[in-house]
């Protein structure tokens, strides 16, 4: 009888294989982003340590527009 209870809550507490196969696309998502952010953090101090200002400004602006039109691409496809 208590084994049927344990059985019964367990069955209940699991996620159904649908959600959790979104859950972990959504994490994996957001995991490629935080490490694309982090090479980014990295690149640009290793930059600043090697180059002269004026060429470091003008990667800064490139990168800057590299990621305006990375954000706007998804706005453009929904409209």
């Amino acid at each position: 009888m208590v084994t049927d209870l344990v059985k019964k809550e367990d069955k209940k507490s699991k996620i159904p294989k649908e959600i959790s196969q979104e859950i972990l696309k959504k994490m994996f998502g957001n995991l490629l982003r935080a490490v694309g952010i982090m090479c980014y953090f990295i690149i640009l101090n290793l930059a600043y340590a090697n180059m002269k200002q004026e060429r470091l400004i003008g990667d800064i602006e490139v990168f800057a527009g590299a990621f305006l039109i990375a954000r706007n691409s998804p706005i453009r496809k929904s409209l």
